[in-house]
């Protein structure tokens, strides 16, 4: 999504639109989110480029779970205990894989977006659906 500012256009994130934001409550997948709206709207980026990028950052944010013991999350109450030990790292794994790879998908449309979006930026213009247009 860009916000258009004086004659210029930033790039700004949101998280991620389809997939939930957490693995659990101690994997944040918002960064790695993020980043990736970042790529897709970074001149000269690849789909596939940013695509993986997604999947490196997603699978490293689930290595949290590797400091967490199953003793430790019963202490803490019980709460969410599958989501703890060195077994839930591949878990978290899985499931980013699996959004991972449905932007890899289905992704192409919105990086098609994001890149018109750059050339836009580019003459100083907003991108709308087909073209570009002069900023007002």
């Amino acid at each position: 999504m860009n916000k258009p500012v004086g004659s210029q256009q930033l790039r700004t994130t949101n998280g991620c639109s389809n997939a939930p934001n957490n693995y659990g409550e101690h994997v944040s997948f918002i960064g790695a989110y993020d980043n990736h709206d970042l790529c897709y709207a970074t001149e000269g980026a690849t789909q596939p480029q940013c695509d993986t990028g997604l999947l490196g950052k997603m699978t490293d944010a689930c290595e949290v779970l590797g400091e967490i013991s199953i003793a430790e999350c019963l202490d803490a109450g019980g709460i969410n205990c599958l989501n703890a030990g060195a077994g839930a790292i591949y878990q978290c794994e899985g499931r980013a894989y699996v959004y991972a790879g449905a932007v890899m998908e289905f992704g192409g449309q919105y990086f098609a977006a994001a890149q018109a979006g750059v050339v836009c930026r580019n003459f100083r213009q907003q991108a709308t659906a087909q073209s570009c247009r002069p900023l007002d």
